[in-house]
């Protein structure tokens, strides 16, 4: 069930966001270790990190991760 909710989550979220989100969320993620993750460059991560805050109202980053994580993004698939 988790999976599907992390699936579902944030809907207007792009799937490539929704990517950044859920390994942003994960303890001990940084900008540099997700872009070493994904293969992309860190200001496209920050990029994309400011377009999420956007879209989903987040004050802040911790606000973002609090929300990922509610939403069960974060977590291994």
């Amino acid at each position: 069930m988790r999976e599907a909710r992390r699936d579902t989550a944030f809907p207007q979220l792009t799937v490539r966001e929704r990517e950044i989100l859920n390994i942003i969320a994960a303890p001990r993620q940084t900008t540099a270790s997700a872009a070493a993750q994904l293969g992309i460059n860190p200001k496209r991560v920050e990029n994309a990190l400011t377009d999420i805050k956007a879209k989903l109202g987040a004050v802040n980053r911790m606000d973002l991760v609090a929300m990922a994580r509610a939403a069960g993004l974060g977590t291994a698939p």
